[in-house]
């Protein structure tokens, strides 16, 4: 067997273990992430017109997009990358529900508009950079 041949069990995507069951959990808190942003989204803008409530439901949906974009890629990386993925978006969609839920979390004097503009390019910026630096520090250690 060559170097490039040698996978471990948890590379592969449909390994059980640790890796599966944070994978199996990471979209189980996507779905629930993407249906109760949408819902969320939905029951604040009631008085927004149509057209523009559904860009903003595309908008606020798009970190949960990104993240199977991103699933559907992780299948070629190494371990440590995918991990990082489930994990950030083990605590992205959890975050989510409570930036859009939590008027608490908004700054005081900002409309209610501004949390679902914000809090997707946050979520991008995190997945990226998360990846991105468990794919540079897995290179690192080969």
């Amino acid at each position: 067997m060559s170097a490039g041949e040698m996978t471990s069990d948890l590379s592969q995507p449909s390994a059980g273990g640790v890796l599966g069951l944070l994978r199996s959990l990471a979209w189980i808190a996507a779905l629930i992430g993407a249906v109760g942003s949408a819902e969320l989204t939905l029951r604040a803008g009631r008085t927004t017109p149509r057209f523009l409530l559904v860009l903003i439901i595309v908008w606020v949906l798009s970190p949960f997009a990104l993240f199977g974009l991103g699933s559907m890629f992780a299948r070629r990386w190494s371990v440590p990358p995918r991990a990082t993925l489930y994990v950030i978006m083990l605590l992205i969609a959890p975050a989510s529900l409570a930036m859009y839920a939590n008027s608490g979390f908004r700054p005081a004097g900002t409309k209610n508009g501004a949390v679902f503009v914000a809090v997707p390019p946050a979520s991008w910026i995190i997945m990226a950079l998360s990846v991105g630096l468990a794919m540079v520090a897995s290179r690192r250690r080969v």
